[in-house]
C-alpha cells in the first residue's frame, strides 16, 4: 500500500472545496482467472486526526467542508492491492483539485498532481514494494499449505 499526504491549512470558517479523480485503474486476471485491481482510498482528516470524510474503492468524489476551527487538515490518499499485479500493469494517478475559500470569499486554488508531485513515491519503487510484500504473502502461504498437509515437499522415497 502507498499513501500520499497533502495537509491543508485553514482557519476557523474557512471552506475547503474540491475534488479528487482516479485514473489509469486498471484490472488483471490472477493465476485462477479471477479480476483484480488496484483499490483507492482517500480520506480527510481534521486538526485532531478525527475522520471528516472518508471514500473507500473510489474512482473520484467531490467534497466540500467547513473548518470548524484553526489547523492542518490532511488528504491522504492510498493506493494498493490485496492481489501481485503483473508486470506492465501501471499504478493508477490520482488528480486532486481544490479551493480554500476564506470568510470574505477570497479564494486560494492548488491543483497538484498527486502522480507527479516532488515527495510521491515513484512507481517503480511502489512496484518492488507491492512485488515484495506479495513474495512474502506467497512465502506464508506456502509455509501453511504444507504445514496443513495441502503442499508437499518435491522429494520422494523409493
Amino acid at each position: 500500500m502507498q499513501t500520499i499526504v497533502r495537509n491543508v491549512e485553514l482557519q476557523a470558517n474557512e471552506q475547503l472545496e474540491g475534488s479528487f479523480s482516479v485514473s489509469n485503474l486498471q484490472s488483471w486476471q490472477d493465476v485462477l482467472g479471477d479480476t483484480r485491481s488496484y483499490s483507492v482510498s482517500v480520506t480527510i482528516l481534521d486538526p485532531e486526526g478525527q475522520v471528516i470524510e472518508s471514500y473507500t474503492q473510489t474512482t473520484g468524489n467531490s467534497f466540500d467542508y467547513t473548518a470548524f476551527y484553526s489547523g492542518v487538515y490532511t488528504m491522504q490518499f492510498t493506493c494498493g492491492s490485496e492481489y501481485l499485479a503483473p508486470s506492465g500493469i501501471p499504478n493508477p494517478e490520482v488528480t486532486l483539485n481544490y479551493n480554500v475559500v476564506s470568510a470574505n470569499q477570497q479564494t486560494q486554488t492548488d491543483q497538484p498532481n498527486l502522480s507527479t508531485a516532488n515527495n510521491a513515491v515513484n512507481p517503480r519503487t511502489l512496484g518492488v514494494i507491492i512485488i515484495a510484500a506479495f513474495v512474502l504473502m506467497g512465502i506464508v502461504v506456502i509455509a501453511v499449505l504444507t504445514k496443513k498437509g495441502i503442499l508437499r515437499s518435491g522429494t520422494k522415497n523409493n
